[in-house]
């Protein structure tokens, strides 16, 4: 198998896994649907990934908002605002996918059972967040307490949760720089 068709069965099998654990849970998923899904065996997904518990926590892990924070983090802002508005739009347009959006709900259910992924989500929601953060004060010359960016994200992650389309999201992001984090 060529090295271009490993990487296109893997991400088969990254996109069925998503579906299927967030349609059925990550303990009622079993390879076998997923391999199914994936249109391969399951030898393949095994391949792939040695254990069901790799896979999860590949899925898991690709469900948490590091990568957004790392994109933002690596860009350049003329001040603190821009940078959470572009942060909060691109955190939301992330979960704006269902499949997505349930697996990062999920991962708080699942911290006690995989103690790396507890730590993986603690540190998007602590190391990173204070990341960018402090590049927030930086910009705006403005001290940001803890519970503030703890707030800000709060807000973030219940929009997640209830994903209300009938508050418009540039708005929603706005209003929370402008009332929580008061920049």
């Amino acid at each position: 198998m060529k090295m271009s068709d490993i990487s296109k069965v893997k991400s088969r099998i990254i996109n069925a896994a998503m579906k299927v654990f967030s349609e059925k849970g990550y303990d009622a998923a079993s390879t076998e649907i997923i391999a199914k899904e994936s249109g391969i065996s399951k030898g393949d997904l095994f391949y792939h990934f040695k254990t069901k518990n790799e896979l999860i926590r590949y899925i898991a892990y690709i469900s948490l908002p590091t990568d957004v924070i790392e994109n933002v983090l690596n860009k350049k802002y003329s001040n603190g605002e821009e940078m959470l508005i572009d942060f909060g739009i691109s955190f939301l347009k992330k979960y704006e996918d269902k499949n997505m959006r349930t697996l990062f709900l999920m991962n708080f259910g699942i911290i006690e059972k995989y103690p790396d992924i507890k730590e993986a989500l603690y540190k998007s929601c602590e190391e990173y967040i204070d990341r960018l953060f402090s590049k927030v004060e930086n910009l705006s010359k403005v001290k940001i307490p803890l519970h503030v960016r703890r707030a800000f994200m709060g807000a973030l992650f219940c929009y997640v949760a209830w994903w209300d389309t009938n508050i418009d999201q540039n708005d929603y992001i706005k209003q929370i720089i402008k009332d929580i984090v008061k920049l």
